[in-house]
């Protein structure tokens, strides 16, 4: 087993500026990695630069418009970072039943959670932008094939999100680029624990839900590093969840 499996590789980093995405940064740069981070906060690039070391690229963006996407590569171009996996983090979540559906904003959601993915793994896969045998990984949610009541939206958006992972998984396969996805229970985030603040006996409902726990960011970094790595060579258009217990 390759225990520095991301020493000196250049992996992109999407929605690295908070939750999961922040974690694995933090994650890989201590692995050795070089980082290109994606986020929409740039006073927390800014942070994550200093902390890291100026040989990290930072990059403000909107994902959910196609031009700052392709800026994204330009940069990486100029700096001479030709990348050897992808994170996609990135995304948004709100609750949402289907008597309160907007096709506006399901649109939003699409755009930002599943459509902003395709839009980088068709840049990615270019061969000025990436090398053979690389790797990309999506954060879905257990949401995808849960579908509970009242999130439709991101239940939609995380489903196709999927598909996209097996669908790119086959297209790919001539450059050995492999892609596969992690679908997350409850992860203790900012964003999941402010829950707390707005619903009665929040956490004790969750955990009910999710008996081993809820999961900690860096467990799902230690499973998007593995399947980055060499490690997973052999693995790809899987869609690995984490469910802490929670039936699905």
């Amino acid at each position: 087993m390759n225990c520095n499996a991301l020493k000196d590789k250049n992996i992109l980093i999407t929605g690295a500026t908070s939750g999961i995405g922040k974690t694995i940064a933090e994650q890989f740069a201590k692995e050795g990695a070089r980082l290109v981070l994606v986020g929409r906060r740039e006073e927390i690039l800014h942070q994550l630069q200093t902390a890291f070391g100026q040989d990290t690229i930072t990059i403000p963006c909107d994902l959910s418009k196609t031009e700052d996407i392709e800026k994204i590569f330009t940069v990486c171009r100029e700096n001479a970072c030709k990348l050897n996996g992808l994170v996609h983090c990135a995304g948004i979540a709100e609750m949402c039943g289907i008597r309160m559906f907007e096709t506006e904003d399901a649109m939003n959601m699409m755009n930002v959670n599943t459509f902003s993915f395709v839009e980088l793994c068709k840049r990615f896969s270019a061969k000025k932008n990436s090398y053979d045998e690389s790797g990309i990984v999506a954060i879905s949610s257990i949401s995808s094939i849960r579908n509970d009541a009242g999130m439709i939206l991101y239940s939609m958006s995380k489903a196709a999100l999927n598909s996209a992972v097996k669908t790119m998984s086959k297209e790919f396969l001539k450059r050995k680029i492999r892609v596969n996805g992690i679908l997350p229970a409850n992860v203790k985030t900012d964003m999941f624990v402010s829950g707390e603040d707005t619903f009665e006996d929040f956490m004790e409902t969750a955990l009910e839900r999710q008996p081993l726990g809820i999961i900690d960011t860096e467990q799902v970094s230690y499973l998007a590093e593995f399947l980055l790595s060499d490690n997973a060579k052999y693995i790809t258009g899987e869609l690995i969840v984490m469910s802490g217990g929670m039936t699905y």
